[in-house]
């Protein structure tokens, strides 16, 4: 069943034409990937999917689904402690906090070091935490919360290894309980890795991929990246302004 599904998006910023007769499905119990160039509309993709930007070409189904949206910039008060901050997003998306066992103990069902890395985290002031460690913590506590759909904008940017690898875990969790999570990344190796599907996004639409080798036979290649960069090869480039002249 679809969790999500749009149809012949169009979109456009002034004359910056980013979604041209775009289309795409989210699946439930399904991670979908959603890779491709900056600038190209991903993180605007995320803000349409999330309602905070309004499209009118397009065809939604099922649209009316509980969201939780981990955006790409990230601001947090430095003077909570990263507990406050949980609560602090619970309550502004109408959940209700988890007490600290039910929290932690679902994180030990996942992995017991997991939770040790949670809840070392926990009584930090945000202040004191780094840049990868306040992500991993939003993107980890936002999958605690109960929702139909978690949209993920670069959810691993800056995050070290171990922590990327338990966002992954923590997001298959939710997958099976029935949820969808949409998730974008400029590693397009943790991408096929982790996703049961993806999606490019090049020349304003969404192209659909079940398999990494399915995505290197499309663009003649024998590895993930080098199937990226062929793929934006072929890409339709947008006419440059001519170069001004140097004084």
């Amino acid at each position: 069943m679809n969790a999500f599904s749009m149809k012949n998006m169009r979109f456009s910023y002034g004359e910056r034409t980013l979604f041209t007769d775009a289309s795409i499905e989210i699946f439930a119990g399904a991670i979908t990937g959603i890779i491709g160039a900056n600038g190209v509309g991903k993180t605007t993709f995320f803000d349409i999917l999330g309602g905070l930007v309004k499209v009118e070409d397009s065809v939604c189904l099922d649209y009316e689904v509980d969201l939780l949206y981990l955006s790409q910039i990230i601001t947090v008060p430095p003077a909570l402690k990263m507990a406050e901050i949980y609560r602090l997003i619970a309550n502004l998306s109408g959940r209700q906090p988890l007490t600290e066992v039910e929290l932690f103990g679902r994180f030990r069902q996942i992995s017991s070091r997991l939770a040790h890395r949670y809840i070392t985290l926990w009584n930090k002031r945000s202040y004191f935490c780094s840049y990868g460690e306040v992500r991993s913590f939003l993107a980890l506590s936002l999958l605690t919360l109960p929702a139909d759909l978690y949209i993920l904008d670069e959810p691993t940017a800056g995050i070290d290894l171990e922590l990327q690898h338990y966002v992954w875990l923590a997001a298959r969790h939710v997958c099976e309980a029935g949820a969808s999570v949409v998730v974008s990344s400029h590693n397009i190796e943790e991408i096929v890795s982790n996703c049961n599907a993806f999606y490019m996004l090049r020349n304003q639409s969404f192209t659909p991929f079940r398999s990494g080798a399915e995505y290197m036979k499309t663009y003649t290649a024998d590895n993930l990246v080098q199937a990226f960069l062929n793929a934006l090869e072929t890409e339709s480039a947008p006419g440059l302004p001519d170069p001004k002249p140097t004084v």
